[in-house]
């Protein structure tokens, strides 16, 4: 079951054509990110290519070290 809170976001997203972009994009200490942020990348998940990030191989970006604000 998930929270009700987590079904809507209003906020910023960075969208990325391919995992190699965000992956390109994530060692850039001028992203345009904050922890608020949601990170999508087109073509990801249960039916894409490469699956779904979670499973390891989506890193965060540079600029939010974890646990970091």
């Amino acid at each position: 079951m998930t929270a009700s809170n987590l079904l809507k976001h209003r906020g910023q997203a960075l969208v990325f054509d391919s995992i190699e972009d965000y992956h390109q994009a994530a060692g850039q200490d001028d992203l345009p990110v904050e922890a608020s942020t949601i990170l999508v990348v087109r073509g990801a998940g249960p039916k894409g290519y490469p699956g779904m990030p979670e499973i390891g191989n989506f890193v965060l970006p540079r600029k939010l070290p974890a646990g970091k604000e």
